[in-house]
């Protein structure tokens, strides 16, 4: 006999049940609700179908008067026309897509504030009235019309292409 009367080999701490068995609780608590864990070829399946759908966000169509610049990990790595289009999916690769057909206008002097007849103007002094080369000031308002040439140079060697 062990100390306090106790078999050697056991531990003064150990009184009391134990506690149930993880497996005996999980198949008691599929046979009450009679529910069924996935088997793990399910989970594979899941995984599976998860990287087929993420890797069809790739896809994209770029429409006749649009282009579109492909970036990879932010590098430019391709400009693409019309059609139908893939690209390695987001965080790897992003597409920006900009029409290059449309005519774009850009008012010097003034802002349009409503079209139409009577059309409504606002004056922009700042970027009207110039110095000539015999020191006159001209106050001159003029429209600028262009279409995109170079995408890629139109968005990312402009500071503010849009404006």
């Amino acid at each position: 006999m062990g100390t306090w009367n106790k078999p050697p080999n056991k531990s003064p701490w150990e009184k009391g049940p134990k506690p149930p068995d993880i497996d005996e609780l999980l198949s008691n608590l599929q046979d009450k609700f009679k529910i069924g864990l996935p088997k793990k070829g399910v989970f594979s399946y899941i995984i599976i179908l998860a990287i087929i759908v993420w890797l069809a966000t790739g896809i994209f169509i770029i429409d006749p008067e649009e282009q579109g610049v492909i970036k990879r990990f932010g590098e430019v790595t391709e400009v693409v026309g019309p059609g139908p289009h893939y690209h390695l999916p987001s965080p790897i690769e992003t597409v920006q897509i900009a029409p290059v057909t449309a005519v774009r206008r850009l008012e010097i002097g003034f802002r349009t504030i409503q079209t139409g007849p009577p059309a409504k103007y606002r004056r922009v002094l700042k970027e009207s009235l110039m110095l000539t080369g015999d020191e006159n000031i001209i106050d001159v308002q003029f429209i600028v019309q262009y279409r995109i040439s170079d995408l890629e140079n139109y968005l990312y060697s402009l500071t503010n292409p849009d404006v």
